[in-house]
């Protein structure tokens, strides 16, 4: 049986859903990554990270990583 293990949170395949194992797999790896990037010390502030867009609105960073380009998005409502 398939599973995958996100910060202690277990997701397992049910019996006959094995045709997904793949696709489950994949989107665990994409989480794991995702929490690298936002737990990095330099993502709250930003350092390293290329300004694309910086208007009293909104403010765009990107950062390339090995699995390709980031961005991160700020947006003020008020």
């Amino acid at each position: 049986m398939t599973s995958i293990d996100i910060q202690g949170v277990v997701d397992k395949l049910e019996p006959g859903k094995e045709k997904y194992a793949k696709a489950l797999k994949a989107a665990g790896e994409s989480f794991l990554e995702s929490y690298k990037i936002f737990n990095d010390p330099d993502y709250e502030s930003r350092k390293g990270w290329k300004v694309e867009i910086d208007t009293p609105e909104v403010r765009i960073h990107s950062k390339q990583f090995p699995f390709g380009n980031v961005f991160a998005l700020s947006v003020s409502l008020f």
